[in-house]
């Protein structure tokens, strides 16, 4: 090869004869077509010609680079422009009369690949409806668009999980309008997320999505035989009765609160706070986060099991001596 830099990678006419089995096209014209491709294909990207190059089949693109085909990944831009002229000049696919190797075995391979990406895509996205239905607060998925490096065929960055409202949950605390892999030192990375994604697509982000099943899936040892504790079933007399709440409040942001009882924490006024309560509550399958109410915010409410538990405590458990009352103060 006589080339150097940016068109090392592209095949040359000196070298290797190509497999023309698989394609119609002519040496002279595989020739041809390498040299407009080293002249015309220039230093910088076309996101345009990057979309529009698909190959017919494998054995096809192996015949036009003069070398085996091993993916998209594997092309210069260069060979990619190369392939884009190639389809332009062959657009239909070339018959298999006469062909050896007709790139029907690769094809199958692709088509076999196809659907395990469609299928894997599947179970993603059911999981991602699962964890989303099972979170204490509203999520959605936004992708992260604080860096720079954004182009046609390329968009660096995740796909997170979004909290518009904030997060609390025990020693986890999201602040509103954060995602859940947020932290201090991460939020120079974590800025810009301007929409929602529409097409329905689940996070890709590894951290979020490992936040996000430790918070949604119960403990596996013992959840069929788990019962609630004393203060875990004082709770759930609360919840039947629709004093358990999450509400908002503008310094302390979102929380879930019992709003018989105030503390002089941030927020107190509006009840105590108790998320991480609650939240063992829904991870036992006890209680669950009902609709909004516009007066008062999401009301929490008891599952069948919570109440079942709630009943069988009140049948069993005998009832207890109340506590006797302080003397009176005597007067002076």
């Amino acid at each position: 090869m006589t080339t150097s830099g940016l068109y090392d990678g592209l095949p040359q006419p000196a070298g290797r004869e190509p497999m023309t089995s698989a394609t119609g096209l002519s040496a002279e014209e595989l020739t041809g077509l390498r040299a407009r491709a080293r002249r015309e294909a220039g230093p910088f990207v076309d996101p345009h010609v990057i979309r529009a190059v698909v190959p017919h089949t494998p054995a096809w693109a192996s015949a036009i680079l003069g070398r085996p085909y091993s993916g998209a990944r594997s092309l210069t831009w260069p060979e990619r422009y190369l392939l884009h002229i190639a389809a332009e000049a062959e657009p239909a696919t070339p018959p298999a009369g006469g062909v050896a190797d007709t790139g029907a075995g690769p094809s199958a391979e692709l088509a076999a690949a196809r659907k395990e990406r469609e299928e894997r895509r599947a179970r993603a996205v059911t999981e991602w409806e699962e964890i989303r239905r099972r979170l204490p607060v509203a999520a959605e998925v936004r992708h992260n668009y604080t860096s720079h490096r954004h182009l046609g065929h390329y968009s660096q960055g995740g796909d997170h999980i979004y909290l518009p409202d904030g997060l609390t949950a025990g020693r986890l605390i999201r602040p509103a309008r954060s995602v859940l892999c947020w932290t201090p030192s991460r939020a120079r990375d974590l800025r810009e997320f301007p929409e929602p994604a529409g097409d329905g697509r689940p996070p890709s982000c590894r951290a979020c999505l490992r936040i996000a099943r430790r918070l949604t899936t119960p403990p596996a040892a013992g959840s069929g035989t788990r019962v609630p504790s004393r203060a875990q079933l004082e709770l759930l007399k609360h919840i039947a009765r629709g004093y358990v709440v999450r509400v908002h409040h503008a310094r302390a942001g979102w929380a879930i609160r019992l709003t018989t009882e105030q503390s002089r924490g941030r927020g107190g006024s509006l009840g105590r706070n108790v998320t991480t309560a609650a939240r063992a509550l829904l991870h036992g399958g006890w209680a669950r986060e009902g609709g909004h109410d516009r007066r008062r915010g999401y009301v929490w409410h008891l599952t069948d099991a919570g109440s079942a538990h709630l009943s069988t405590s009140a049948e069993g458990t005998p009832a207890r001596a109340s506590r006797p009352s302080p003397p009176a103060p005597r007067a002076r």
